[in-house]
């Protein structure tokens, strides 16, 4: 009995000695601070917007930012004027890009980063080369309303503009209309897209468009003998010329400041000289 009971003693001690062995395991590494892997964090990133008729400015100068100063820092979207204002207003963007210097909000950040020319275009079946500014005044506000009057056939001009309050309507009303009212049987389209797809498909047709939006499917009239073009852009001579600016509620910092000084360098005004015009 004695050697049965020695044997059982000894069965117990093993796993009471096991116990206390990874109890004393578990108190020694209570003595050494965790150590927690930090994530390397990734570039910080800010959302800019655009407006559609400024596309092909960030279709030039977004790949070769990404390629060569900072990949994946910007994030862009789409949009027109009036919203994006108020994405800005409301927090859902850092900074938009857009045709013209916003009205109001004096308190925001604001500079121009290349020039840009208002094209009057039409159908490319009409064989006219150029209009004076008051001519296209006059035909935007239906004064004249058939073709005959600029020497060509008497159908009736179908004017094509944006709908009031959008910025490309604004800058055609600072630039050609001076405050007149545009006739009221003005067919209006919300973007720069449907602008060129009517006047391409009508004829009669008459619109304007910025100049680097431009296609071979419109026919690209003068104003007073001048088109837009490179040159004009670089000497200023085009009369319907306005700047494109980038908008932030404040001065930008970090990776906004790094977008805004490339753009505004000699590296970031040669790629948007190649369409548009360099302000710096």
């Amino acid at each position: 009995m004695l050697s049965a009971g020695r044997r059982y003693s000894a069965g117990l001690r093993r796993p009471v000695l096991a116990w206390q062995l990874a109890l004393l395991s578990l108190l020694l590494l209570g003595c050494y601070p965790k150590v927690t892997p930090t994530p390397t964090p990734g570039p910080a990133v800010v959302r800019v917007g655009y407006a559609e008729s400024t596309r092909p400015l960030m279709d030039a100068v977004m790949p070769v930012y990404w390629d060569e100063i900072a990949a994946g820092t910007i994030e862009t979207q789409v949009g027109h004027t009036v919203g994006l204002l108020e994405d800005l207003r409301m927090g859902r963007v850092d900074a938009i890009l857009v045709p013209g210097e916003p009205a109001g909000e004096e308190e925001w950040w604001k500079s121009p980063v290349a020039l840009e020319q208002l094209a009057l275009v039409a159908n490319p079946d009409n064989p006219l080369t150029g209009l004076t500014l008051q001519q296209v005044r006059a035909v935007f506000q239906g004064q004249v309303s058939t073709w005959d009057d600029m020497g060509w056939t008497a159908a009736k001009i179908e004017v094509v503009t944006r709908e009031e309050g959008s910025a490309m309507w604004d800058l055609f009303d600072e630039n050609v209309m001076q405050g007149r009212r545009v006739t009221l049987t003005a067919v209006v389209k919300p973007d720069t897209a449907a602008t060129l797809d009517h006047v391409a498909l009508h004829p009669w047709a008459i619109g304007y468009v910025p100049a680097a939006s431009l296609d071979d499917r419109v026919n690209l009239l003068a104003v007073d003998g001048q088109y837009p073009s490179p040159e004009t852009l670089a000497e200023q001579r085009y009369p319907l010329l306005y700047p494109v600016y980038l908008v932030a509620p404040q001065e930008p910092v970090g990776p906004l400041r790094t977008f805004v000084t490339w753009l505004l360098s000699r590296d970031g005004q040669a790629v948007i000289g190649r369409r548009y015009g360099r302000v710096r």
